[in-house]
């Protein structure tokens, strides 16, 4: 995706790329065995969302990577469950409750909190913030 569309954003001397990564790829605060695969694709974005960003800078197109947590998602009950998951959406923390203590903020993050960030990154307002990785998860980088 991004071969196709960073031309066109280089021709208009404007863009903004905004890859969405997880928490995840920084494998040592997620004990997830069974997800290798996706921690690893995951961390790759960590290394091409940077490499983007010096590429495309000179033409002012920036690149930027959002690293989710735990968020109210499908996605995020199947990660965080220790049984068998509904996949309606739950509007509480009950479904997280195995994982929230790992959580510095001890809850899982909204969606709309996810969107806040990338609304923000594609606007004008971050004209000047290229190749930087913005965990949304609760504090959980933090303890890196």
């Amino acid at each position: 995706m991004t071969k196709l569309v960073a031309p066109h954003m280089q021709k208009k001397k404007k863009g903004s790329i905004i890859y969405i990564g997880s928490i995840a790829s920084f494998g040592s605060i997620v004990p997830y065995g069974a997800l290798s695969g996706y921690i690893v694709s995951k961390s790759c974005l960590l290394s091409m969302s940077k490499m983007v960003a010096q590429q495309l800078a000179p033409d002012n197109v920036r690149a930027n990577c959002i690293l989710p947590g735990i968020i109210k998602t499908r996605f995020g009950e199947v990660v965080s469950a220790s049984q068998e998951v509904s996949w309606e959406l739950h509007a509480d923390d009950e479904v997280f409750s195995g994982v929230l203590p790992t959580i510095p903020m001890h809850r899982a993050g909204e969606p709309e909190e996810v969107a806040g960030l990338a609304v923000f990154l594609a606007s004008d307002d971050a004209s000047y913030i290229t190749g930087e990785n913005y965990g949304v998860a609760g504090g959980m980088q933090s303890r890196l």
